[in-house]
């Protein structure tokens, strides 16, 4: 690590554990608007889902001159990009729950960059 990276944190830590700890609560904020972020986009897939599933329906009763098909298609790529999002927010907000420091350590380095 960087030696003046490292003297930074180590003010940080004795001179003002205030701002560390606000740091690290930060972090947390951070997870748990994650969270519910992913849990919106994840219930945007569900829905989204069920609205391909009823358009294809409605396209095989119409037939090939249906805009249905538009919508179905639509819904299904809104679901799985949905999906992946969800993932990604998942995913990032467990590497912050294990390893908080580091990302209070990125937040510090973001502001002085």
């Amino acid at each position: 690590m960087n030696p003046l990276l490292q003297q930074l944190l180590d003010f940080l830590k004795t001179t003002s554990p205030l701002v560390w700890s606000v740091l690290i609560r930060q972090v947390y904020v951070n997870i748990v608007s994650n969270f519910l972020w992913a849990i919106g986009a994840g219930i945007a897939c569900v829905f989204l889902e069920k609205l391909g599933k009823k358009s294809w329906a409605k396209y095989e009763e119409e037939g090939d001159y249906s805009d249905w098909n538009v919508v179905s298609v639509l819904s299904y790529i809104g679901s799985v990009s949905g999906g992946v999002i969800t993932l990604a927010l998942v995913i990032d907000s467990i590497m912050k729950l294990i390893n908080p420091q580091y990302y209070a350590i990125q937040l510090i380095l973001i502001q002085l960059h």
